[in-house]
């Protein structure tokens, strides 16, 4: 006999769209985890110049001289984002001055949609609620167009220039500055800046796919897209609207998050290796996934196919520690333990947690003595039971849009029943410590056994850039944890004429036998018996 029952306020995955390294879907994205497909490889030189970026010898110096020491990264294979975008005939003066990330926005969001089982949604109580990404290549765009005004009128103005060159030997030299400086960029225009602005990215999805609930992108960092996730799921909760159009994108890419991140020796110049002995930094992904999300009760009436359900959240700040780019195992801890309660199942029924995993030699080590201690402090003593994987073993780290993959992979551990391996480990970092723990790390697929006493379960974490930390709960959905009673209010027959006089209720249940059917009865009059004059 079953105990548990889904809580009425469970949220559903319905629908999901994505565009990653090597993946043009999900389904295909869910394909590479399983066969611990690695999508990363040199990055051209049109994006990170060799011979003006590049030192491999800078790795672990102090000053890096604006120098990048790798040259890897996971990219989407696009040669023109404005493809993706093109069923929608977008004016092309338009679509040309469209950042690639509002491009690729849409792609996955047509994709998830295209997923629903059942397409018929109310456009006039959808939200979309995404993550904002980095400042973009538009925006990179403006920036190097304004920039050059300033050079040209210096060279032009320039007294000994002036007496050493003549005027057409000048103009040669300005135009070939010009070439080098402005390559790739397009004039800014009057769609200059809702094609370059990054907030705007939720809107455009609005406008173009007609929905009329709230519109914004939220900026968390490594953990923008989790926070876009639980912002809007605290809008279904309140029924502020009825589906949620959520997660984000982030294809940005030129020499300067190479030069920044190298900076503060965050990226590796090897590769992404997630909990293993060779950690050395992260690798820089492209891509982006985009959840449809309605309440459960919603998603049943609507006879939507469910990948997963989420049962709780949890959100924070590392508050003032020790460097505000550093990770830190406190505020991680709050906000892993808080998402925990709120789910309000026992921590040793969670078998899976897709974890941030950056695969920096510190960062691994803070999240999983962040895990240890929250599953301690929820009394959890059982050893090796849950597994950890980290999606950016296969594709590295997307950054604004990290979370978004890794819920997507979540979601498909749980419909496929499949615990999915991290690519790239040969060695766990003994590190770690993960021997004496609830934790093992997941090197390989295997089938996910069922317990008849409660769905598979995961959790899912990203933490971002200054302090922000973010965690979702999710649940395996099967319809025998649903609960069986339904409820039809009828107006009692002498008060058909009165708004005031109570109403009778019938109220069915059902099992598979006598004892689940008086299982259902009790648990529903102990949910219900305060305000109510049953016995």
């Amino acid at each position: 006999m079953k105990n548990y029952f889904y809580p009425e306020e469970r949220i559903a995955i319905v629908g999901m769209g994505a565009l990653l390294p090597d993946a043009n879907n999900v389904d295909l994205f869910w394909s590479n985890i399983l066969s611990k497909k690695v999508s990363i490889r040199e990055v051209p030189d049109s994006i990170l110049s060799r011979d003006i970026y590049y030192d491999r010898d800078a790795f672990g110096k102090i000053n890096k001289k604006d120098k990048s020491y790798t040259r890897i990264v996971a990219p989407v294979d696009v040669d023109d984002y404005t493809s993706l975008s093109r069923k929608f005939k977008i004016p092309p003066a338009v679509a040309e001055h469209m950042d690639p990330n509002q491009h690729v926005a849409i792609y996955c969001v047509d994709q998830a949609l295209q997923s629903l089982a059942n397409s018929n949604i109310n456009r006039e109580r959808t939200a979309v609620i995404m993550c904002t990404g980095a400042p973009g290549i538009r925006y990179n765009n403006i920036i190097r167009r304004t920039y050059y005004e300033k050079i040209e009128h210096y060279l032009r103005n320039n007294p000994r220039l002036n007496s050493n060159f003549k005027k057409e030997e000048l103009d040669e030299l300005v135009q070939g500055l010009s070439n080098i400086a402005l390559d790739g960029t397009i004039p800014i225009t009057e769609d200059s800046a809702p094609g370059m602005l990054q907030s705007i990215t939720a809107a455009r999805i609005s406008n173009l796919f007609d929905f009329y609930g709230p519109s914004y992108t939220i900026d968390a960092a490594c953990a923008s897209s989790l926070a876009a996730v639980i912002s809007g799921i605290t809008g279904l909760l309140r029924k502020d609207y009825d589906v949620l159009i959520t997660g984000g994108v982030d294809v940005t890419l030129d020499e300067s998050p190479f030069v920044v991140f190298s900076a503060i020796n965050a990226l590796s110049p090897t590769g992404s290796y997630p909990f293993d002995s060779r950690a050395n930094g992260f690798v820089i992904g492209l891509g982006g996934g985009i959840l449809v999300l309605k309440r459960l009760e919603d998603a049943l009436r609507d006879n939507d196919r469910i990948y997963a359900l989420i049962s709780g959240f949890g959100q924070g700040s590392d508050g003032k520690g020790k460097y505000i780019a550093a990770p830190n195992e406190e505020g991680q801890f709050r906000v892993i333990k808080s998402t925990l309660e709120m789910s309000n199942y026992n921590a040793d029924t969670i078998e899976y947690i897709e974890a941030h995993g950056t695969g920096t030699s510190v960062g691994d080590v803070v999240e999983i003595k962040a895990l240890k201690k929250a599953f301690e402090a929820m009394g959890v003593t059982k050893k090796n039971f849950c597994g950890i994987s980290s999606v950016k073993s296969n594709i590295g780290h997307l950054r604004y849009a990290a979370g978004s993959p890794g819920l997507i992979k979540a979601a498909m551990a749980l419909h496929n029943k499949i615990l999915p391996p991290t690519a790239n480990v040969e060695n766990i970092n003994p590190k770690l410590g993960i021997e004496d723990s609830p934790f093992y790390i997941l090197t390989d697929k295997k089938q996910w056994r069922e317990n008849t006493s409660h769905p598979r379960r995961a959790n899912v974490s990203a933490y971002g850039f200054g302090g922000a930390d973010y965690s979702i709960a999710l649940e395996e959905f099967r319809p025998e944890f649903l609960k069986k009673t339904y409820a039809f209010s009828k107006p009692a027959e002498d008060a058909k004429n009165s708004s005031d006089a109570p109403t009778q209720e019938i109220v069915l249940f059902s099992g598979s036998s006598i004892e689940e059917i008086n299982e259902s009865y009790r648990l529903f009059v102990e949910e219900n018996i305060e305000g109510s004059d049953f016995e």
